[in-house]
């Protein structure tokens, strides 16, 4: 559990005098005052950014993780998200349990044996979300939710936080789901707060389809070509197709790129016909693959921290 967004209404609080009360139990405070006469109050719980008004406290903007754990390289258990909560609402002394989740960051780091650039390349399309490569990350995106797959330590540098000593050396892959909006619908509730996330069920089932989105990424195969089979010019060219369609994600992903650049006005409509009908000519063609020795250790890794999860 990472960044979070919870929002508890006046009717959950208790109709407590929010405004008069929970700014005392902050820290960096400061008053807003907006057109008509609205009041808003901000301030922080160490990393978490809380904001206040005369209906609703919105705790947000923060890892859960670290504000509990000191750092997010640790991970929360399910027994310490509630508890986490539980020490949200002393602090605050309000029922947090009862808020409603309007963000949630669902992750955890896996230890690599090599540089975590080194892993993302392999790592291609997944249905629906939309790819999109940084420097150290990648992401995959789609309305209401997002999958960050990134090197962890380089990420922590990049804000200023120096890991501790102990990941000196060490090569750190983050992969996390967030769910941006929509969260009680994405998972058919009525409503989900916090009390739900450290709810066995729910919380087996937030693990299962965190698990469930990296087994639909797509792992790129590393290609083997017998030259032995090539004996013509037509062959070699195909082959040649064929190994750059594997390498971006196969057919649907080559089309998909199509597709795009058509729209785009980058190709014309014969253009753009004609290189499909090159891609589906290759596909008749067979190409020797094997996975990945680095997909290998990655997939093994991420199926035993699913096992931890539980």
């Amino acid at each position: 559990m990472d960044t979070i967004s919870i929002r508890l209404g006046i009717e959950q609080a208790g109709n407590n005098d929010l405004l008069a009360c929970i700014p005392a139990y902050l820290q960096d405070v400061s008053e807003h005052i907006f057109e008509g006469g609205k009041v808003a109050i901000t301030g922080r719980l160490k990393n978490l950014k809380v904001s206040v008004t005369d209906n609703a406290v919105m705790v947000k903007d923060g890892s859960l993780t670290k504000w509990y754990l000191g750092d997010n390289l640790k991970m929360l258990s399910r027994g310490d998200i509630e508890k986490a909560f539980t020490k949200m609402s002393d602090t605050l002394h309000l029922p947090m349990n009862k808020a409603d989740v309007k963000r949630l960051d669902f992750g955890k780091n896996i230890m690599l044996t090599h540089n975590v650039n080194a892993y993302l390349p392999y790592l291609g399309s997944n249905g629906r979300y939309t790819r999109l490569e940084q420097k150290t990350a990648l992401n995959y995106k789609i309305a209401g939710r997002e999958l960050c797959v990134y090197d962890k330590i380089a990420e922590m540098k990049s804000r200023g936080d120096m890991p501790p000593p102990l990941y000196d050396g060490r090569h750190v892959f983050r992969y996390e789901k967030r769910y941006l909006q929509g969260i009680a619908k994405y998972f058919n509730r009525a409503s989900v707060t916090v009390e739900t996330l450290y709810d066995e069920t729910f919380y087996m089932g937030l693990v299962n389809d965190w698990y469930k989105d990296y087994q639909s990424i797509q792992k790129q195969k590393t290609f083997k070509i017998d030259m032995s089979m090539i004996t013509t010019k037509e062959q070699m060219k195909m082959l040649g197709v064929l190994s750059l369609v594997e390498q971006q994600g196969g057919k649907l992903a080559a089309f998909e790129n199509i597709r795009e650049r058509q729209t785009k006005r980058e190709l014309t409509k014969k253009q753009a016909h004609d290189l499909k009908g090159l891609i589906e000519q290759s596909l008749k063609l067979k190409l020797q693959t094997k996975e990945s020795d680095l997909i290998l250790e990655l997939d093994g890794k991420m199926k035993e921290a699913v096992k931890y999860f539980r």
